[in-house]
């Protein structure tokens, strides 16, 4: 061999040349697998923000029908144009920007029509992902049964169904919730309901829920606060959530919290000891997420993890009923 590169006959210019075609045919592939499994994953992660960030709008507008204008599948006694004066159409919304390191984030949700047929007011909507630049749409159509006073399914009978005379001697029965002279012994503790029950136990910048705390939240919500969650207390949210503050689920026995809906953890979620966290819902997670001991997050639908997450103990994290690998 040495000979041969020795030789002045001209090899050694020979199987140089040999080297760089077979260089040069092999690295493109390469180059564009690689690029093309980048661009992939890149894509992927972007269709799972953007499925997560349209679920977020629809539950937020969702909510937002049944606070002002009636449950969902239920009744209103509103006009139409008490209904539209009451929502945003989507022209009008604002988008909802979510902080993110990776990505410029929001989403905007309002209505497109109001119409109303067969005695039912049919509210489409529109949530709209917005992912750098990039936008995605969904729409849906809800309905609530109208019995606005001007609605009437039979124009001939002016008044089908008059409101009946009111008793003119009604009997009062006492509540003994609100009349301190009847005693309920076997009456349970009240639960406070609402975003004030945070407040209440707001103190330096930290919410913290220790003890037999419990509080109950409804619609959306964005929690800019530090959360701390001690003992056994409990915060469940039914509806959608933005974590802006780190959150804690520490110490014993097992704490909990629960989302009924899409929620966006912008910092740290910290669980230790036997404590819960339970998503029914999709979910981002933009910083470090830490289970230690016997801690326990359990989401039911998808969920993105921008940094990847630490287990310790017999922390478990639960996607679908799979382990998170």
């Amino acid at each position: 061999m040495k000979e041969i590169f020795k030789n002045e006959s001209g090899y050694t210019l020979l199987i140089a040349l040999l080297l760089i075609v077979v260089i040069g045919l092999i690295t493109p592939p390469l180059v564009s697998g690689v690029m093309n499994s980048t661009m992939q994953n890149k894509k992927s992660e972007t269709i799972i923000q953007s499925e997560n960030l349209l679920d977020m709008g629809k539950h937020y507008f969702r909510n937002e029908i049944g606070t002002k204008v009636g449950e969902l599948n239920g009744e209103t006694t509103m006009s139409l144009s008490e209904i539209r004066n009451r929502l945003v159409s989507i022209e009008e919304s604002l988008p909802i920007i979510l902080p993110s390191e990776s990505s410029d984030q929001s989403f905007q949700v309002g209505f497109s029509a109001i119409t109303e047929e067969d005695g039912y007011v049919l509210i489409e909507y529109t949530s709209r992902a917005i992912i750098d630049g990039q936008i995605y749409e969904e729409k849906e159509v809800v309905q609530v049964k109208s019995n606005a006073s001007s609605y009437n399914p039979n124009p001939e009978n002016p008044d089908p169904d008059p409101d009946p005379d009111p008793d003119p001697d009604p009997e009062i029965i006492p509540d003994p919730d609100t009349d301190p002279e009847i005693e309920n012994p076997s009456t349970p503790p009240v639960v406070n309901e609402g975003e004030s029950c945070l407040l209440n136990k707001k103190k330096n910048g930290t919410i913290t829920l220790k003890a037999k705390d419990h509080c109950i939240l409804r619609g959306s919500f964005v929690i800019n606060d530090h959360v701390d969650i001690r003992a056994q207390a409990k915060l469940e949210i039914y509806g959608s959530v933005i974590f802006n503050g780190n959150v804690d689920l520490k110490g014993s026995p097992k704490g909990f919290l629960l989302i009924e809906g899409p929620g966006v953890f912008n910092k740290s979620l910290d669980i230790g000891g036997s404590n819960e966290v339970r998503i029914k819902g999709s979910s981002v997670f933009q910083q470090n997420v830490s289970v230690k001991g016997n801690g326990l997050i359990d989401i039911q639908g998808s969920a993105s993890f921008v940094k990847k997450p630490s287990k310790s103990g017999n922390g478990s994290i639960k996607i679908n009923n799979l382990e998170h690998r």
